[in-house]
């Protein structure tokens, strides 16, 4: 299978991209609120998008698409932008990661309620060692961070993880880019009133904020939910996709350490190779019999 018809591929551009947003956003979080974090983020990545948009004469969205791109753009931009920043205010970078990465286990759920989408054993299995990588790395974060923060963050991941539902259904009308651009500006027209106070709040930030938004907007917004979506398009099950933000935790903790110096622990390493390794067997697991028959 040539790489860019796989999923693999995508995914693995999105949570590398979407990594950055842990420690980005809690470096800005203490002069800029969340609300403006996330409609700058939106507003960035929609213009972005929509330009790319106009310069390969993609579609519009039919008129009777538009309740459903409005409803993603809620769900997943708006709300969960929200939620996930006013986490971000109490619990740190690492551990909004880590709670963020218990999506797939919800998004399967949630597939398998809604759409009867059957996992093997061999799967739920693969995911629970995944789930005990994120356990084991959540063993080196500070424990007297708020309960709030971290129910904030818990309602992102339940949102992100029903936003993944109803992309799967919108990607196969639309590309992946008319998919993501038209959910972005769903949530962006809602995040234009909080504009003109993320405007005034950036003009008294360090100039390597507009650096870090940038960022924000551009990579790990339009570049990320592009990928993502396409990445979901290709799948034939969601969870083969959304499995992968179990490696989220783990760039987490890379990027903190390049970024801002947080030093690697051995927690990190051990819960990083078991989130790997549950990756791994989702994905491949009922290859191994055959392979290793064959020899």
């Amino acid at each position: 299978m040539r790489i860019r018809d796989s999923y693999h591929l995508y995914a693995f551009i999105t949570v590398l991209c979407w990594s950055l947003i842990f420690v980005l956003t809690r470096i800005m979080m203490p002069e800029v609120s969340s609300a403006s974090i996330g409609a700058l983020r939106c507003v960035i990545a929609s213009v972005t998008m929509i330009i790319a948009l106009a310069l390969m004469s993609s579609r519009l969205p039919r008129m009777k698409d538009i309740p459903l791109f409005l409803l993603t753009g809620i769900v997943g931009f708006y709300l969960y932008l929200l939620m996930f920043n006013e986490g971000l205010k109490t619990a740190n970078s690492s551990m909004g990661s880590v709670i963020i990465a218990t999506s797939p286990i919800i998004t399967a759920v949630i597939a398998n309620l809604l759409h009867k989408e059957r996992l093997k054993l061999f799967q739920w299995l693969s995911m629970g060692l995944s789930l005990i990588g994120v356990i084991v790395l959540s063993m080196m974060r500070d424990s007297s961070s708020a309960m709030t923060g971290i129910l904030w963050l818990v309602a992102a991941a339940f949102l992100i993880s029903y936003y993944n539902i109803l992309q799967r259904s919108l990607s196969r009308r639309y590309t992946a880019l008319e998919t993501a651009t038209y959910s972005m500006a769903g949530g962006t027209i809602f995040y234009l009133f909080h504009l003109p106070k993320a405007i005034s709040e950036m003009q008294s930030v360090p100039i390597i904020y507009v650096l870090y938004i940038l960022i924000l907007g551009v990579f790990s917004s339009a570049i990320a939910y592009v990928m993502w979506t396409k990445a979901l398009s290709k799948a034939e099950l969601a969870s083969q996709v959304t499995n992968y933000m179990f490696v989220t935790p783990f760039l987490s903790s890379f990027w903190g350490y390049v970024l801002a110096g947080e030093t690697v622990s051995k927690a990190t390493l051990a819960g990083g190779a078991l989130i790997l390794a549950g990756l791994f067997f989702f994905n491949w697991g009922e290859a191994i019999p055959t392979i290793w028959l064959s020899r």
